[in-house]
């Protein structure tokens, strides 16, 4: 990784080479033991020889459940501190669009704006009067080195390949094709990440994944796509995990377009939970202003952290009262 010191690197290279299995057809990957049990504990207890585990002793081991590109992408963020999305989708470039004949029924079908996008139309004194728009800000906000969706390397924040981003030249419906497909591996990294306990792999998938859904311009289609990435996720993880709370916050951001999409009432239907999620995400709007401010700056607060800025300047505030 990219601080790695030159007796760090020296003491990864000169370990045993451990052959790992993965997946359904048992692809072999070749790897040097300390890459891996330097970031993870589990595998760590599984090759530790001490602990006389057939795989340790063979320097061998079968991961049936993972998918090749999963385990590629963790040896890549191993080795490099980051990984890439390979795209398996055909991309075509969209040809120049026509004026629709039928501009009411073709409004329909337009793209909705990124979060990035809606917010550039404010001014920030507004944003500061509307709440559900400074959600909004915050929610995207919440990518930066001191966000719940941080880089857990803070030095390298900002420093995000191109294929973090969508490509413009592809049309709307390959686009969200794309969301989807670029989502889903990161979901599948993430769940590789919680099985295995690699905490800074699991922080940088969030990160990646909320890269994504602040900059990702989606249709009906794609609405689609974030609805059964939600439910892959709530299937693969636990009550209050973070990735559960990103794709909540995702909605809770994008409440208004998001009810009316369809395939929001199956995944309600199919997955209660998100509906009882989405239910408490929601910030006290209705209460009075420094109650409701201090509601949604308290979504986002990291769970170490101290009191929000907003509470610290509420005691201020109600002694002004």
């Amino acid at each position: 990784m990219a601080s790695r010191t030159v007796a760090e690197t020296d003491w990864i290279y000169s370990s045993r080479t451990i052959r790992l299995f993965v997946g359904p057809d048992k692809r072999v990957f070749a790897v040097h033991e300390n890459l891996i049990v330097r970031h993870s504990s589990v595998f760590a207890a599984m090759l530790d020889t001490a602990n006389g585990m057939s795989e340790a002793i063979k320097a061998e081991a079968t991961l049936g459940d993972t998918q090749p590109s999963t385990f590629a992408s963790f040896i890549d963020w191993a080795t490099y501190g980051d990984y890439k999305f390979h795209a398996i989708i055909q991309k075509t470039v969209a040809a120049k669009p026509q004026p629709p004949k039928d501009a009411a029924a073709a409004k329909g079908e337009d793209q909705h704006e990124s979060f990035q996008q809606l917010l550039q139309q404010y001014p920030p004194d507004l944003i500061a009067k509307k709440l559900y728009l400074l959600y909004m800000q915050w929610f995207v906000y919440s990518g930066l080195p001191d966000g719940l969706y941080r880089h857990p390397r803070p030095e390298l924040t900002g420093t995000a390949p191109a294929d973090d981003d969508f490509d413009a030249d592809l049309d709307l419906a390959m686009e969200n094709r794309e969301f989807g497909e670029r989502c889903y591996h990161h979901v599948q990294v993430f769940v590789f990440a919680d099985c295995y306990n690699i905490p800074e792999l699991r922080q940088f998938c969030l990160h990646k994944l909320h890269r994504c859904l602040q900059r990702a311009k989606l249709s009906d289609e794609g609405y689609q796509l974030l609805f059964e990435l939600i439910a892959i996720a709530y299937d693969n993880t636990g009550e209050g995990d973070p990735l559960r709370k990103l794709f909540v916050q995702a909605c809770v951001a994008d409440l208004c377009l998001i009810r009316r999409a369809p395939g929001f009432s199956s995944v309600l239907d199919g997955v209660p939970e998100v509906a009882a999620d989405i239910f408490r995400e929601q910030p006290k709007y209705w209460d009075c202003r420094l109650v409701a401010l201090c509601d949604v700056e308290a979504k986002f607060k990291r769970p170490e952290s101290d009191s929000t800025p907003c509470e610290r300047g509420s005691r201020k505030e109600r002694s002004d009262l």
